[in-house]
């Protein structure tokens, strides 16, 4: 179960999610059913007039709101907006909620779930060696992860099983592969494998997206570096941090930096992860495009373009830490950050789908400090001089017709939620 409190004008909220494993007509029973509720701070049912929504009132005059969502593999996500108007009673009413899910679980007989989160990222340094005799290229890079999390749900199984929700298009949701293919399900056979568990046995994983799917953001390797940590805890694995970054990284660069967050340089074919400490917040305004662009097909872009004006790169003398943007990001100054931002892979993605470059260009015109496409693309990133500015920018740019994502980061990696 997550909480946090927000604040609303002179009211402040607690906010609750938690999840079932359970048909949603039987948990609307239990939620209803309030007198047989055993908690002395029992609240009434003031409405339950739509199926997904009930609405409960306290003897304080509190009220709570609360929506259910149909998740696949027969799991709801339960929200509750507890509307408080101090600290210490929304402290009060979270220890409630806690003992309340707990309740419910305990009368619905539900399987035991884990709930993980992990960041998307992007990459704000990118420099791509010469292609090798594997087939890959060495790789410089400098990782940020960012506050837009996927949020993955697991619980035991007789099979492996994949489902997927979430704020995205339904014909991105689409594109999402619900088999063994996944990289959800390759990172918790990982984990299976190494672990000497009673426990561990085959797992239906739930998926809900937020970060856009195919667009250089890393959201299918949070959704696996989610589903490590996951298992983990669902089996009592007892790994380390340490030890899943480890166990993940033939999962491909992206997954071992989404266990870690934060910002990091990556080296090699980008695994060999060194975080980089007391990096101040920057602002992001993410901008989503409609079709993808492969990772591969970007790589190999890149190389012929290289090939076609008769480019010859020597990894050893290109291939250096960006030691500018270092310094910059140690200074904490967006505007000096800008200025060293970098991505190899650009000039292939825009190639490739030239329309990017104009995103670019508007996007600093909207008062973007700099914009870049993130990663393989086709997902750009615009940097902002500050949250207001982000806010600002995403407006603007919304008014031009595109999808717009304020966000920020250095964000923390994967972690447990439930």
């Amino acid at each position: 179960m997550s909480t946090r409190m927000t604040v609303s004008g002179n009211r402040k909220d607690l906010h609750a999610d938690f999840y079932f494993e359970v048909e949603l007509a039987r948990l609307l029973l239990v939620l209803t059913d309030v007198d047989a509720w055993s908690e002395p701070q029992r609240p009434r049912l003031l409405s339950s007039r739509q199926s997904l929504e009930i609405i409960y009132g306290f003897a304080d005059q509190t009220r709570a709101f609360v929506e259910l969502t149909q998740l696949p593999l027969n799991r709801v996500r339960v929200q509750v907006r507890h509307e408080v108007a101090t600290d210490e009673l929304g402290s009060s009413y979270q220890g409630f909620w806690i003992r309340t899910a707990q309740m419910i679980s305990t009368r619905l007989l539900t399987e035991p779930l884990a709930m993980a989160t992990a960041p998307g990222k992007l990459n704000i340094f990118f420099k791509v060696g010469p292609i090798k005799g594997d087939g890959y290229h060495d790789v410089v890079s400098v990782y940020q992860a960012l506050n837009l999390r996927e949020r993955v749900i697991v619980s035991a199984s007789h099979s492996w099983q994949v489902g997927v929700s979430g704020s995205l298009p339904a014909e991105h949701l689409a594109a999402v592969p619900t088999d063994d293919s996944n990289l959800v399900v390759k990172a918790a056979k990982l984990i299976g494998d190494l672990i000497q568990s009673p426990l561990y046995s085959p797992a239906a994983i739930g998926i809900d997206k937020q970060v856009p799917v195919a667009g250089g953001m890393g959201g299918g390797s949070a959704d696996a570096a989610a589903a490590a940590v996951a298992v983990n805890s669902l089996w009592s694995a007892g790994l380390s941090n340490e030890e899943l970054v480890e166990i993940t990284a033939p999962l491909g660069a992206d997954v071992p930096f989404a266990v870690l967050g934060g910002t990091a340089l990556g080296i090699g074919v980008g695994e060999q992860l060194t975080p980089i400490e007391n990096v101040d917040p920057l602002h992001w305004v993410m901008i989503p495009t409609n079709g993808g662009l492969s990772t591969p097909t970007v790589f190999k872009r890149l190389d012929e373009l290289r090939a076609a004006r008769g480019q010859r790169i020597v990894a050893e003398e290109y291939l250096i830490e960006p030691t500018e943007l270092l310094t910059a990001l140690s200074a904490g100054n967006p505007f000096e950050i800008a200025e060293h931002l970098h991505n190899d892979l650009q000039e292939a993605s825009v190639d490739l789908m030239p329309s990017l470059a104009t995103t670019i260009l508007d996007g600093e015109r909207c008062g973007a400090l700099k914009g870049m496409v993130s990663g393989s693309g086709p997902t750009v990133a615009l940097l902002c001089g500050s949250e207001e500015a982000a806010v600002e920018v995403a407006s603007q740019m919304r008014e031009l017709g595109y999808s717009a994502l304020a966000t920020s980061g250095p964000a923390e990696g994967a972690r447990v939620e439930i």
